[in-house]
């Protein structure tokens, strides 16, 4: 039987309690509130690499491929319309391959659990008994 793993995104904290043109009374309550968490999306790249949406201590790496089709990440294409209804294709020399959306835990499989641990998400990894 295979062993798998559990991988959980990193967070960071930047989401700040109120809104920045906040006064008043709202901001006298909420100033004293800490920043809550946001959920980081990480990457996986066609070169083995791994790149994420916002820098954290694990991963300062954010040069993930713009643009990408939305509607399938791991396509090795961008897609896009424009005003006019043409449709517009771009090769990608290093695509998406999977995503991990922050906030979301994930069962990984042994291969995968050790690519994000050499990619310095090793902390983020639980080995499912």
């Amino acid at each position: 039987m295979a062993i798998t793993y559990t991988f959980t995104p990193p967070v960071a904290n930047i989401v700040p309690p109120f809104l920045p043109e906040t006064r008043g009374l709202q901001y006298l309550l909420f100033r004293y509130m800490p920043t809550r968490e946001r959920g980081v999306n990480v990457y996986c790249l066609s070169d083995g690499t791994f790149a994420q949406d916002y820098p954290t201590p694990e991963n300062q790496n954010t040069n993930f491929p713009l643009p990408y089709n939305a509607t399938d990440p791991a396509a090795p294409y961008a897609q896009w319309n424009d005003i006019n209804g043409n449709v517009y294709f771009k090769t990608l020399p290093v695509h998406i391959v999977s995503v991990f959306l922050g906030g979301h835990v994930y069962t990984i499989d042994e291969g995968t659990a050790t690519k994000l641990s050499d990619a310095g998400y090793g902390d983020r990894i639980v080995a499912n008994t």
